[in-house]
C-alpha cells in the first residue's frame, strides 16, 4: 500500500524520505553535493559539507562553461551564536520536498584567477527515480529502508540520487536558463581513505563508484532506459605512484578507462573534492580525510539551554534567556546576539542600547486576564480565516479600541519599574515571533513608540500599542498572505533611546537589490527622533562602499587598512538635481562597511542593520536578514510543480489541453494521480524509475504529454505508433527530428521490442474493459462533498484506495 502510494502521489514523501533527506547530527562530516552537465559542455558543481562538531558549514560553487572558463566560490559559515543548516552566506539548500524537489539559491561572487562577477542563481532539482543507498559493507541497494530497525539506520552512509536541475543564472546583469542532468549525493560518517566517483560519459550516462576503506568498489549506473547496481568485477579503481587514480567500468552498453587527473582541488574541512576531465567524461572524485583541527571554538546559542531557567513576564537584553525567540521574539534575540558578540570581541567599536523584553508569556497572560479583549481577538481571526476582510476590519477596529481600555496587570508594571530608569527616555518596540525572519521581515505592520519616559505608565501604554498593532487588520492580512499563524505571539522592547545631534540610516551588508555581496550600501539622513530613512518618510543620503578588498583580509578580522583601500570606490547613488544633504562622511562609511562585514559573520547571513551615530560613537538598534537576496523568483514558483524534463524530450499538448484548458490546482499537482499512474501501461519499469514510467507530465501548472516517454519502447512506423498518434492528436505528428530523440532512449534488445510490440496490441485489446472497470469503480466510490480540511484529506484517501484496486485490477491481467 505504501510502495504504491509511494508511487501514485510522488510529490508526497514517505516517513523513510523525510528521515533520511534531512541534516544529520554526525560529529564528522554531512556532504551534499549537485554535480550537473549538459552536453554543450557546461559543468557544475554545488556542495555543502557541515560538521556539526565545529557548528561549522563549507561550501563550494565550481562552474565551468564550454569554452574551458572556470568560476569558484568557497565559503565557510561560523555563524558564531547559531548553526544553520545547509546555508552560507552566499548559498542555501532548500529542501522543498524530501527526496523529490530541492532549491538551491546562490547570490555571491564567483572568482577567476583575479577576476570576480556576481552571480546569482535560482534552481530547482528534481529526481528521475527514488534514491539508491548505500551501506558500511559498501552495498548499494534500491529498496525501502526499515525505520524500525535502529541498527538498519545506523549502517547508513547515504544515497544517491540521478535528477535534473532547472533554473535561471544571473551573470553580472545577463540570464541564462539552465536545464542539466544532475546528480544528487549525500554521505554522512565517510572514514579517512574512503572515496566516491561521480561521472558523466557521452552525455547520457551517469555514474557513481565508492570505494571504502579494505572493501571493493561498489557503484550503479543510469542510462536513458536503465538503472542497475554495477557488480564488483565491473569496476576497478587504483591509486598510481604520482597519486592519479585510475578508473575502468565494464558494461554491456560501454566501457570506461579512464586516469582521474586532479584538474582543480578543493578541501571542505573532512573532504577534498577533485575534478577531473578527460574526452568522453566529466567527473567529481571525493576523498574523505582527518577532520581538520581548530581551537577556535565558540560556544553556540543552541548548546545554551533555557529549560533550566523561570519565565517571567520581562528580561534583561543581556540575558541568555533572550536566545529563545519564542520567549522575547526575533528582534531582541538578535539584539542579544550583538550584545554577545561585542563582549567576545567579535565586533569593535559599536554600542547597543540596554533594555528590557516584556516577553511573549506577558502579552498571552494579558489576553486571559482579559475576556472581551480575548472574544473580539478569536472574531476577528475567524474573520481573516474566512478571508472576510471587510469584516475583519471592523472587528480589529473595535479590538483596538479593546486593547486600549485595558491596563497592565500590577506584576508587569512592578516588573517594568525595576527594569527602567525613570530618568531616561525609551523607545518601545514589537519583536515578534515572525517578524525579522529570514523569509519574511515584517517590516511596517507594527507600531514603533519613541520618547516615552521611564514613568511606568508611558511605557505601559506604550507596550498596549504594541500589543494592539500585533492584531490590526494590515497585520492579520500580512500574516494571512505570507503562510504566517494569525495567532502569533509579539515579545515588546524597551530600550534606551539614542538621542543627541547626529544621524541615522540603515546599511545592507550586501546590495539589496541584487545580491552582491561586493557591495555594501549605507543609507543615512539627519535627525534621531524621526527614523525617517526607516519609516520611508525622508529621502536618504547613500553611498556605496566595495568590499573587493575584504577578500584579500584574513577572514576573521577586517582591518581598517582594507576598507581604506575601498574608498575611491564610494558613490553616491542618488544623481538628480536635487540631491539629499549629505550627513555622512567617508570615516562613518568605512566604519559601517567593516561592522557590515563582521556582523554578517556573526549571524552568517546577510543583514539589514539600523544604525544611529553620534559624534564617533555608532549605536546598533537591531540586526534582520536581507529577506529579497533568496526570495522565490516568478520563474521559480511558476515552475515549482514541474516534472523533471531532460535536454532530449518532447512536450506536447494536443488533446491534453482540450481536456485541462487550465492550469492545474497546487493539489492536483502535488497529488500527481496522472502522470503516474499507468492507464495505458505503454512503458513499464521498475518502481524506482518514476521519470520513465511517467506519460503524462507537467510544465508551468499544465498537463502536458512527454512524447518521448511515450513511445520510447516502440517502433518506428508500427501500427501500435499510428493508433497512439490518432488517438492523442487525430493526425501523424512524429517527425524524423523526434524520432531522432525517442530513439536515443530506446536502447532495447530486437528481442525486447518485438515482445514489447505484443505486450502493447494486448494492452490495446483489452483498453475498453480496463476503462469500464475504472469507471465502475470510480462510480461506487462515496465521495462527499468536501466541508473542511480533514473532509478534503479522508476524500482524497478514499480516491487513493480507488485508485489501488484499478491498479491490482489490471496487473493482474
Amino acid at each position: 500500500m505504501d510502495n504504491f502510494r509511494q508511487r501514485l502521489c510522488f510529490s508526497s514523501p514517505t516517513i523513510s524520505d523525510i528521515s533520511l533527506d534531512r541534516e544529520r547530527n554526525n560529529d564528522v562530516e554531512d556532504l551534499m553535493v549537485f554535480f550537473g552537465t549538459d552536453k554543450i559542455g557546461n559543468m557544475i558543481i554545488l556542495c555543502v559539507n557541515q560538521n556539526y562538531n565545529l557548528k561549522q558549514s563549507n561550501s563550494l560553487i565550481h562552474i565551468r562553461d564550454p569554452t574551458g572558463l572556470e568560476f569558484t566560490n568557497q565559503e565557510t559559515d561560523r555563524g558564531s551564536y547559531e548553526f544553520s543548516s545547509w546555508k552560507t552566506p552566499s548559498l542555501q539548500f532548500q529542501c522543498t520536498v524530501p527526496m523529490r524537489t530541492w532549491r538551491i539559491v546562490f547570490s555571491g561572487r564567483l572568482r577567476n584567477g583575479e577576476n570576480y562577477c556576481h552571480v546569482k542563481i535560482n534552481f530547482l532539482w528534481k529526481p528521475f527515480g527514488f534514491p539508491v543507498y548505500c551501506d558500511k559493507n559498501n552495498t548499494f541497494f534500491k529498496h525501502e529502508i526499515d525505520l524500525t530497525d535502529p541498527d538498519y539506520i545506523d549502517n547508513l552512509l547515504g544515497f544517491d540520487q540521478f535528477g535534473q536541475i532547472t533554473g535561471s543564472m544571473f551573470v553580472d546583469g545577463k540570464t541564462e536558463m539552465i536545464n542539466m542532468r544532475a546528480m544528487k549525493l549525500r554521505r554522512w560518517n565517510m572514514s579517512v581513505e574512503d572515496s566516491a566517483f561521480v561521472g558523466f560519459m557521452n552525455s547520457d550516462i551517469m555514474c557513481s563508484v565508492q570505494k571504502l576503506e579494505r572493501i571493493n568498489f561498489r557503484g550503479h549506473l543510469k542510462t536513458s532506459s536503465e538503472h542497475e547496481i554495477l557488480p564488483p568485477d565491473g569496476i576497478d579503481f587504483v591509486s598510481e605512484e604520482n597519486d592519479n587514480k585510475t578508473i575502468e567500468i565494464h558494461h554491456k552498453n560501454f566501457s570506461l578507462n579512464a586516469s582521474l587527473k586532479s584538474q582543480v582541488t578543493v578541501i571542505l574541512n573532512t573532504v577534498s573534492i577533485e575534478i577531473v576531465l578527460g574526452d568522453d567524461f566529466k567527473g567529481i572524485l571525493l576523498c574523505f580525510k582527518d577532520v581538520y583541527k581548530t581551537d577556535k571554538i565558540v560556544k553556540f546559542a543552541e548548546d545554551i539551554s533555557v529549560n533550566d531557567h523561570k519565565i517571567g513576564l520581562t528580561v534583561n537584553l543581556a540575558s541568555v534567556m533572550c536566545m529563545s525567540s519564542n520567549i522575547v521574539g526575533n528582534k531582541a534575540k538578535s539584539l542579544f546576539q550583538l550584545k554577545k558578540a561585542i563582549v567576545d570581541g567579535l565586533i569593535n567599536d559599536i554600542i547597543v542600547p540596554d533594555g528590557i523584553c516584556i516577553t511573549t508569556v506577558a502579552m498571552r497572560t494579558h489576553i486571559n486576564e482579559n475576556k472581551k479583549l480575548s472574544i473580539d481577538l478569536n472574531n476577528a481571526i475567524e474573520k481573516a480565516k474566512q478571508s472576510d476582510f471587510e469584516q475583519m476590519a471592523v472587528y480589529c477596529k473595535r479590538l483596538n479600541d479593546q486593547w486600549r481600555s485595558t491596563k497592565l496587570c500590577a506584576e508587569l508594571l512592578e516588573a517594568i519599574s525595576n527594569g527602567v530608569n525613570e530618568h531616561h527616555v525609551y523607545a518601545v518596540r514589537s519583536s515578534g515571533t515572525f517578524e525579522d525572519g529570514e523569509s519574511t521581515s515584517s517590516a511596517g505592520q507594527y507600531v514603533t513608540i519613541l520618547g516615552c519616559t521611564g514613568g511606568t505608565c508611558n511605557i505601559g501604554e506604550a507596550v498596549i500599542e504594541c500589543w494592539s498593532s500585533n492584531f490590526s487588520a494590515r497585520a492579520l492580512t500580512y500574516r494571512k498572505n505570507n503562510g504566517q499563524p494569525l495567532m502569533c505571539d509579539m515579545a515588546v522592547i524597551v530600550q534606551e533611546q539614542v538621542s543627541g545631534p547626529g544621524v541615522a540610516g540603515v546599511a545592507f551588508s550586501r546590495d539589496p537589490n541584487t545580491g552582491d555581496p561586493g557591495k555594501i550600501t549605507v543609507a543615512a539622513s539627519y535627525g534621531l527622533e524621526k527614523a525617517g530613512v526607516v519609516s520611508g518618510s525622508v529621502e536618504p543620503h547613500e553611498v556605496v562602499v566595495s568590499r573587493l578588498q575584504f577578500e584579500a583580509v584574513d577572514d576573521n578580522v577586517t582591518t581598517s587598512a582594507g576598507l581604506l583601500q575601498a574608498t575611491s570606490n564610494f558613490r553616491v547613488e542618488n544623481d538628480n538635481d536635487e540631491k539629499p544633504l549629505q550627513c555622512i562622511s567617508n570615516n562613518l562609511a568605512k566604519k559601517l562597511a567593516d561592522i557590515c562585514v563582521r556582523v554578517e559573520g556573526v549571524f552568517g547571513s546577510p543583514q539589514d542593520i539600523e544604525w544611529v551615530a553620534v559624534e564617533d560613537r555608532v549605536y546598533l538598534l537591531q540586526s534582520r536578514p536581507i529577506t529579497s537576496i533568496f526570495a522565490w523568483s516568478n520563474d521559480e514558483i511558476t515552475r515549482e510543480f514541474d516534472s523533471p524534463f531532460t535536454s532530449d524530450d518532447v512536450v506536447m499538448f494536443y488533446n491534453v489541453k482540450e481536456v485541462y484548458p487550465n492550469p492545474m490546482h497546487t493539489l492536483s499537482l502535488t497529488l500527481d494521480f496522472f502522470s503516474t499512474y499507468p492507464l495505458f501501461k505503454l512503458t513499464e519499469g521498475e518502481p524506482t524509475e518514476i521519470y520513465r514510467n511517467k506519460q503524462l507530465s507537467y510544465t508551468h501548472n499544465n498537463m502536458c504529454l512527454n512524447v518521448c516517454q511515450m513511445f520510447q519502447d516502440l517502433e518506428p512506423g508500427s501500427v501500435y505508433v499510428k493508433i497512439i498518434e490518432y488517438s492523442i492528436a487525430g493526425q501523424c505528428f512524429l517527425t524524423s527530428d523526434i524520432w531522432e530523440k525517442i530513439l536515443l532512449k530506446n536502447r532495447s534488445s530486437t528481442l525486447k521490442k518485438i515482445l514489447k510490440s505484443f505486450s502493447t496490441f494486448k494492452e490495446t485489446l483489452y483498453l475498453e474493459w480496463r476503462l469500464n472497470e475504472t469507471h465502475k469503480l470510480i462510480s461506487n466510490a462515496n465521495i462527499e462533498h468536501s466541508g473542511t480540511a480533514l473532509d478534503l484529506l479522508n476524500n482524497i484517501n478514499s480516491v487513493v484506495d480507488v485508485l489501488e484496486k484499478v491498479y491490482i485490477k489490471q496487473y493482474s491481467i
